[in-house]
Order: C-alpha cells, then structure tokens, then sequence
C-alpha cells in the first residue's frame, strides 16, 4: 500500500520507545547502520521524613 511508504521529511520511528526486532530491520531498510540508544532510567527516593 502506497499509503505505508516512509517519506524523506519523515520519521520512521517514535522518540523514547522500545525498540522491536521489526523495528530494527526498518532501521536497518532505510539505511541505518548506526543508532544512539539508552539504558532505561531507573530511580529511588529516599526519605527519612
């Protein structure tokens, strides 16, 4: 379907999400050969109060 296609002014993919196996190999069909990922914050608060 036409209507599916990724235009060049495009994103293929959200900020901030967790990355699937289906999202890598569109990575990987446009043509990335590199991205920039991080580790899951994880945080405790502390409080004596």
């Amino acid at each position: 379907d036409i209507d599916d296609d990724i235009q060049m002014s495009e994103f293929a993919l959200q900020k901030n999400v967790r990355l699937e196996l289906a999202d890598l190999g569109l990575l990987a069909t446009v043509g990335l050969r590199t991205i920039h990922v991080y580790d899951k914050l994880c945080a405790a608060v502390l409080s004596n109060k």
